[in-house]
């Protein structure tokens, strides 16, 4: 394809990258691997295939399937804040909203690190 191609019903993107394609879309919870199921893969290349039929050569062999594994809230909302540990702050939960929700995290982290820097200047001039 020349530009890209989104089915937001089944929730899959299909784009050009070089003279490669690049077919997104699964989402398994509870999976930390970095290759997913050959079974899930199987019907995801099957859907992609019923829905975008000329974009890709799907019985190619030399995909490099992967995973991007995200830690996700039950709602995709993303958890910021600081730890126990001084100057770490947490900033996960996002799923495959990551992108989508990076300048504000990016807003609220700033925040958290500017509260957790006031607290520490606080507890160590008492």
């Amino acid at each position: 394809p020349d530009i890209s191609l989104t089915d937001v019903s089944a929730k899959t993107v299909l784009c050009r990258l070089g003279d490669q394609v690049r077919m997104a879309g699964i989402a398994d919870l509870g999976l930390v691997t970095e290759r997913p199921k050959e079974k899930r893969l199987a019907a995801f290349k099957a859907s992609m295939k019923n829905r975008f039929p000329k974009a890709a050569r799907y019985d190619a062999e030399s995909g490099n399937p992967w995973m991007g594994v995200r830690p996700m809230s039950p709602d995709s909302q993303p958890v910021i804040r600081a730890t126990r540990f001084p100057n770490v702050i947490l900033n996960c939960g996002q799923g495959m909203l990551g992108w989508t929700l990076a300048a504000g995290c990016a807003r609220r982290v700033v925040s958290a690190m500017a509260s957790n820097r006031q607290t520490a200047m606080t507890i160590a001039g008492s």
